[in-house]
């Protein structure tokens, strides 16, 4: 974190257990190290060719990293579920479309990222393939459509 600005990042490994553990922990100590960059892709690339050279089979790390600061946001992704952000002016909700491979998987990946701009009465929702795959009394998965008419409803009253 800078006056200006603040770098995140959040995640998902493959698996259970102490290799997911294990490639988190690398994950967290490469994304300290790299979060100084300003560009997100270039830090994906950078942590995804590290996990790929230190061995891990069949182990992958889904990760979504942003720099953000008072009204504008520079995102990139790697295997996360879409974000949504909640428009003020219309009062809708739109994904933030970043497709992308989890890292570790293809070092050589083209990741993208989105330059998005946002007023403070707006709300952003970055959220886990969790959410989604919750399942409810009825056995049906909780799915993108509820979230976001949740996300509409609850969080962005103002």
């Amino acid at each position: 974190q800078t006056d200006d600005h603040l770098t995140f990042a959040f995640g998902d490994a493959t698996g259970h257990g102490l290799k997911a553990g294990t490639i988190v922990t690398a994950t967290k100590v490469l994304f300290n190290s790299y979060a100084i960059l300003e560009d997100p892709v270039e830090m994906l690339n950078n942590i995804s060719r590290s996990l790929k050279a230190m061995g891990f089979r069949n182990m992958y790390m889904a990760m979504l990293m942003a720099k953000i600061s008072k009204e504008k946001m520079i995102i990139s992704s790697a295997g996360m579920p879409f974000p949504f952000l909640y428009r003020e002016s219309d009062k809708t909700v739109v994904d933030i479309l970043l497709k992308g491979m989890p890292l570790g998987s293809f070092p050589g990946f083209a990741y993208q990222s989105a330059n998005i701009s946002f007023k403070p009465e707006e709300t952003i929702l970055f959220h886990s393939d969790g959410l989604g795959e919750c399942f409810n009394e009825g056995g049906e998965t909780f799915g993108e459509s509820r979230i976001k008419s949740i996300f509409k409803k609850n969080f962005c009253k103002f």
